[in-house]
């Protein structure tokens, strides 16, 4: 029977798509402080808090005198679907709904006259984890993929197998088998019971930031500074073994990370008592990953080279440059209304991947994938309005289109478009002291890659969805005068 080679192109080019999983980061947008989560267009000409540290730098300046601190945590609820389609042989739809309970965010502000000195620590992106209890469609079928190519012999280290493989016929468009050149029938490996596969994936950048404003005079202000970036990212495959008193085994583990860093100049000014306007450009940040392989249990490490991230491999995706314009006006003495604009601009960086190596009689041959990124934006409009002396209602609204080709989706690098809608209450408890609460709501468009389809029409169109995104905030603001 025509087993073999079948068998090979499947998991060829299903590997292939399966090292979509082992993407660069998630990036969940919803990371910053809880005065942005209550008006995601209101923070970027603030001058009232010294969440300030990445949004409006220049406006810290505007601040009272003394030591202002800024403490905000964050819940987010981020379920994440994924549905494929064509001739797809296995499970069609995989879901996670995993919540990150705490994601915190501080920040310090030291102004003394003309001078502000400031400093913050928050996650520049990621700052969860998703976990797939019934694995992913790429992975679940490069797996499957891999122990049938391997037939009778178990292609795992500790000798297992975690798939009861059958053959099929393979049928026509006339629903007879397929008859190959030498006369038997086509056959094709089927997903018999076992393999209970689960991916987690933990992505985290936490970024450190500084620099100092000064005011020029009572209209402008100036400030520049540096941002260090940490990114970290892991990926963890676990399976069942096949049978009812399988074990749960981990096939792979692995973690990659880099080091990189940007310097900003931002610039506030006031030109009438009631308006304010700020400006901020951010440099690109070079982003040089490194791949620690912990442990691949696949004979010759195929799963490693089957996503391309080998152990000690390195690659390089950047941070784009981006531009930020921020706008305040005080309508009347209880109504502020604010807007925002982001221009991301990533041409100037190198987006590239490890992709699935190739075997030669030499040996294995690394591969890359370079990405084409479009600028992006983003754009908002808020309001706050004062309930009461001590009491501030926001709410605000910002849609961002990140201009990301569908292609470039996968099970686990999500980047598309969407709108963040928030709102909350920032109450002033005493001259030092003030607490608040945001509350946001992500909508996100569902996404089809298409490129996981072979031209013949063959191949498995895949479709992502994050529903029902939910983020909670606290914030706590303490000023020493």
């Amino acid at each position: 029977m025509k087993r073999n080679g079948l068998v090979f192109g499947l998991t060829v080019s299903l590997i292939f798509l399966a090292s979509s999983a082992y993407a660069t980061y998630i990036n969940y947008a919803t990371n910053l402080s809880a005065n942005w989560i209550s008006n995601p267009a209101g923070r970027h000409a603030a001058t009232d808090s010294a969440d300030g540290v990445v949004m409006n730098p220049a406006g810290l300046v505007r601040m009272d005198d003394g030591v202002h601190l800024h403490f905000s945590s964050q819940s987010l609820y981020n379920p994440y679907k994924i549905e494929v389609g064509g001739d797809y042989p296995g499970q069609r739809s995989y879901s996670q709904e995993r919540a990150t309970k705490f994601v915190p965010s501080i920040y310090a502000n030291y102004k003394r006259d003309d001078w502000a000195f400031f400093g913050g620590l928050y996650f520049y992106g990621g700052g969860g984890s998703i976990f797939f209890a019934d694995g992913t469609p790429m992975v679940n079928t490069a797996l499957w993929g891999i122990e049938a190519k391997a037939g009778s012999q178990s292609p795992w280290t500790n000798g297992k197998n975690y798939f009861d493989i059958d053959y099929v016929p393979v049928s026509g468009p006339d629903g007879n088998p397929v008859i190959g050149k030498d006369g038997n029938p086509v056959m094709r490996p089927i997903a018999g019971p076992g393999a209970g596969a689960s991916v987690e994936i933990l992505s985290m950048m936490p970024a450190f930031t500084f620099g100092a404003a000064r005011a020029v005079n009572e209209r402008l202000s100036v400030a520049a500074g540096a941002r260090i970036i940490y990114g970290f990212q892991s990926t963890q495959i676990d399976v069942q073994s096949a049978g009812p008193l399988g074990v749960k085994d981990t096939l792979y583990e692995g973690e990659w990370s880099a080091l990189g860093g940007l310097v900003f100049l931002s610039v506030n000014y006031k030109p009438v008592e009631r308006l304010n306007l700020a400006f901020m450009i951010e440099s690109l940040a070079p982003m040089d990953w490194e791949v620690d392989v912990k442990k691949d249990l696949s004979q010759d490490n195929v799963l490693s080279h089957a996503s391309g991230y080998t152990d000690k491999r390195t690659f390089r995706f950047d941070e784009p440059t981006k531009i930020f314009l921020g706008a305040d006006y005080a309508l009347t003495e209880r109504l502020n209304m604010n807007g925002m604009f982001i221009l991301y601009l990533p041409m100037w960086g190198e987006y590239k991947k490890p992709a699935t190596s190739t075997r030669t009689a030499q040996g294995m041959v690394e591969n890359e994938i370079k990405y084409d990124l479009d600028p992006g934006f983003e754009i908002g409009v808020g309001g706050n309005y004062k309930i009461s002396q001590n009491t501030t209602f926001s709410a605000g609204i910002a849609y961002a289109f990140l201009n990301y080709d569908d292609k470039y989706q996968s099970e686990g690098l999500y980047k598309n478009n969407y709108f963040n809608l928030g709102t909350g209450v920032k109450t002033k408890v005493n001259n030092h002291f003030s607490i608040g609460v945001g509350y946001m709501r992500n909508i996100y468009f569902d996404v089809k890659n298409n490129a996981t389809e072979f031209p013949e029409g063959k191949g498995y169109p895949t479709t992502y969805k994050r529903p029902d995104a939910h983020v909670l905030a606290f914030s706590l603001e303490y000023t020493f005068k």
